[in-house]
């Protein structure tokens, strides 16, 4: 499906933000014994990217329906919430 185009940016946020989490399972695989950030996941860049990038999205959709109902921003809030390692 394609993008609506009010939600570009959302949409490239998202994306960016699974990347970050996606080089973090990368680099722990190739890393193996060797991986510093298993403890502290917070520390690995991509994570941190993630992180943002997720927070911005949440706040891009709240301020683009400011209006929806409470059980809706709810949602929006835990669907991030589930995605951010942080």
């Amino acid at each position: 499906m394609p993008v609506p185009v009010a939600l570009a940016s959302y949409h490239r946020r998202i994306f960016d933000a699974l990347a970050g989490e996606r080089q973090f399972f990368a680099d722990w695989k190739s890393a193996r014994d060797r991986f510093q950030f298993g403890q502290q996941p917070s520390n690995h860049p991509g994570v941190g990217r993630a992180s943002s990038a997720l927070r911005a999205a949440y706040g891009e959709l709240m301020a683009k329906y400011p209006q929806e109902s409470q059980s809706n921003k709810d949602a929006f809030f835990d669907y991030h919430c589930a995605l951010d390692f942080l």
